[in-house]
């Protein structure tokens, strides 16, 4: 792929959306358990089985038979595997969330993209 400055234009609203959106989502958190009297496992559960399931809803809308072939192959699981670790550390970002403030859960999911740098500079 050719980089160009529209690349870079788009890189940078992509950034700013994920962001915006990813502040969103910490307040969302923060205000369900500060407003309703919820069990944290029971929350962190059914958001991420309802996320599962939504995005189970966009990939068959949006592959065709072939693709989802190739997506279930051998070939599939380290991504798979990652999903699922990446699906365990977002479980326990909302888990932990019930026990402390949205600055500080900001705070914390903030500093991840330093190590997501490190680690992409080895790969």
């Amino acid at each position: 792929m050719k980089h160009t400055a529209a690349n870079n234009k788009k890189g940078y609203l992509f950034g700013v959306l994920a962001a915006l959106t990813f502040a969103i989502y910490v307040l969302i958190n923060r205000y369900v358990y500060v407003t309703y009297d919820v069990d944290a496992f029971n929350y962190t559960a059914t958001f991420l089985i309802s996320g599962g399931f939504f995005a189970l809803i966009g990939l068959l809308a949006s592959s065709s038979g072939k693709e989802l072939k190739q997506l279930f192959s051998k070939s599939a699981l380290p991504s798979g595997l990652n999903g699922i670790i990446a699906g365990i550390g977002l479980g326990l970002f909302v888990f932990g969330q019930g026990y402390t403030t949205a600055v500080n859960a900001s705070i914390l999911a903030a500093s991840t993209a330093i190590t997501t740098a490190i680690f992409s500079k080895f790969m």
